[in-house]
Formats: structure tokens, C-alpha cells, sequence
């Protein structure tokens, strides 16, 4: 009972397969105006047929299981490769076209004929790539050339093809036109490949207000090279104070924050930090004082002479008035006389 089910089963699986989704065309490559004679086989079910340009949706076109279409070359200017995609309920299959661009098809392009269902290697939706590249550079000092190329369809990423080269091509840039002085305009040219000739360098002088004749031109002219003379050396780039403030502004201002700094805390320190002043001895501190009394000042005037004048403090004045305010003990002499300390 088992093996009667099974052998059906088995059976249906083998014809899906074999009879997979499939698109044709009479030809491969066609000119504009054309007709393009497409033939969907094996399609079960209502089913949608898209043609697209670049990625872009030019035609949309649908039937019911086999059927044929017709699609007109006219219907979109875009020249180069062309997809057919056919979404039927029992698959999809797409097949890539030429317009107007021999040759557009190559080996990055997957078998056309061939079933999207088996181009699939990891379970998503199938992705022709259509690449277009930028023309070789000129060969370098290395004596490489590059070119760019990119998928149109975004499938893969950019990419940069490298080759070799025989000899290097002199690629050469200008100034502008420089001033005119004694009927006379200059200009600098510099070779962007360094190749070391000047088989096509450009003239770098010529006369005021006059068309340049004979020479090669550069490839482009620019004012990043500045003409002989223009500037002056002064504010030549290189030497101009927004280029060494962009350079060096953080180190200044940092600097200049410091130094500052420390002219408020010098003068900070010379306003709250007196220097301390001298002290005498204090036997001549009452000397002085007894002369000035003798010469009739008063102490109030001593006190402010000795305070703003001298280099006694307010604690060492006080202690000499002190002591002179002490009472005198008689004193003996050696002969046995008494005097008065």
C-alpha cells in the first residue's frame, strides 16, 4: 500500500522537474526598430511576463499557461542587455536579450535559457549582472592603468580593474594665467604621473591678451597651482596665518590661556604677599625712640614714623613702648655709685 503512494509521488516530483519553466526568443541580439518573438513553455496556470531595461520596468505582459509574446524594440531607447522575467504559478525563469548592443551577453551573464529555479544556489532570487566601465586611464609612472566598473543591476559590488602598460603617459595640469608683466603671462604645469619627460607639455608662457599657439594643452586647468608671481611669497600657501591658525590654532590658544594664568597669579601674589621687612635690634629700636621723644615727637607720631617708615613691625614697636614704659631700677656702679638704668 505504502510503495503505491510512494511511486506517484516520486513520479510527480521527477515531471516538475523535467518539465521546469522555460523562455525563449528567435534570436538573441536585435536592432531598433525590431520585434522581439518571445515562447513561455511549460508554465502552469495564469503567469506574468516582465521586460526590463537596466532594471528599470519597460513592459509588462501576461497569459495563461504556454503562450507567446511579442515585444517591440521601440518601446524604450536604453541600448544594451535586456531581461525577460516569468513568474508562473508553478516557477520563474528569466533570459537575457541584446538591443542594439552586440555582444552585451557575456560569461557574467548566467545561461539564459536555464530555469531561474536552477540558477538558484542559495534560495534567493536570481541576479544577472550588466557591468559598465569607465574608460583606461592613461598609463602612470608604474606603468599601470585602472578603469571602474560598476553593475547596473547591483548584483556585485564595484570593483577596479588593474592592467599593465608599456610606457608612461605624461598627464599634465596648469595654473591659470598669471599677470601680465612686459607683455608677458606665465603659468605652471606639473605632470601628475611624474613620468620625467615633457614630450606634451604645455607652454607656460605666452603673450598678454593673446590666444595660446602651438603646444599641447593640459588636461585641466586648476588653482591649486599658483601662476609664478601670484601670490606674492608673503601669503603663498604654506605660509598664510589661516593655514597655521588651522594647524597650529588649538596649541595656541591653549598657550595663550596659560600665560595668562600665571601673569594673574604673579600679580595676585604681589598684592596679598608683602615681603617681610627687616627687624633691628630692639635695644636699637628704644634708642631711636628715646631720641625722637627727646627731640619733642610724640609717640603717636614715633608709632606712625616706625610703622610706615622703618622696617620694625607693629608687635616689635609695641614691646620697645612697653618696656619703656617700665619703671627705671637704680643700678650700682664698680665705686659703689648709684645711677639709673
Amino acid at each position: 500500500m505504502k510503495k503505491t503512494i510512494i511511486y506517484p509521488i516520486v513520479f510527480l516530483l521527477f515531471l516538475s522537474t523535467a518539465l521546469a519553466v522555460t523562455i525563449t526568443t528567435d534570436a538573441t541580439e536585435y536592432t531598433t526598430p525590431g520585434l522581439v518573438t518571445i515562447s513561455l513553455t511549460e508554465c502552469t496556470g495564469n503567469s506574468v511576463l516582465r521586460v526590463l531595461a537596466s532594471g528599470e520596468l519597460v513592459d509588462i505582459k501576461s497569459g495563461t499557461d504556454n503562450w507567446n509574446a511579442i515585444y517591440n524594440t521601440e518601446s524604450s531607447t536604453y541600448e544594451g542587455t535586456y531581461s525577460l522575467r516569468l513568474s508562473c504559478e508553478n516557477g520563474e525563469a528569466e533570459k537575457s536579450i541584446c538591443v542594439d548592443s552586440p555582444g552585451c551577453v557575456t560569461s557574467d551573464t548566467p545561461d539564459t535559457d536555464t530555469p531561474i529555479t536552477q540558477l538558484n544556489t542559495g534560495g534567493g532570487s536570481s541576479c544577472q549582472s550588466k557591468w559598465s566601465c569607465s574608460a583606461w586611464t592613461l598609463c602612470n609612472s608604474t606603468l599601470k592603468q585602472s578603469r571602474t566598473c560598476y553593475d547596473a543591476k547591483n548584483c556585485r559590488a564595484n570593483k577596479v580593474e588593474i592592467k599593465d602598460c608599456d610606457q608612461c603617459q605624461e598627464s599634465w595640469i596648469c595654473s591659470l594665467w598669471g599677470s601680465c608683466s612686459n607683455n608677458v603671462q606665465k603659468r605652471m604645469c606639473t605632470d601628475q604621473h611624474h613620468c620625467g619627460t615633457t614630450f606634451v607639455k604645455p607652454l607656460q608662457q605666452k603673450n598678454c591678451n593673446q590666444a595660446v599657439v602651438g603646444g599641447n594643452p593640459p588636461v585641466y586647468t586648476t588653482n591649486d597651482i599658483p601662476p609664478p608671481g601670484t601670490p606674492p611669497a608673503s601669503v603663498q600657501p604654506g605660509f598664510s596665518f589661516n593655514q597655521v591658525w588651522d594647524k597650529y590654532g588649538t596649541y595656541i590658544l591653549i598657550g595663550g590661556i596659560v600665560f595668562i594664568l600665571i601673569i594673574i597669579t604673579v600679580l595676585l601674589i604681589a598684592h596679598f604677599v608683602k615681603p617681610k621687612r627687616l627687624a633691628y635690634n630692639h635695644d636699637e629700636l628704644i634708642g631711636w625712640i628715646n631720641k625722637e621723644r627727646a627731640m619733642g615727637t610724640s609717640d603717636s607720631e614715633v608709632r606712625n614714623i616706625l610703622s610706615k617708615k622703618t622696617g620694625w613691625n607693629e608687635e616689635e614697636i609695641n614691646e620697645a613702648f612697653s618696656t619703656l614704659s617700665q619703671p627705671k631700677l637704680p643700678s650700682f656702679s664698680p665705686q659703689g655709685n648709684v645711677t639709673t638704668a
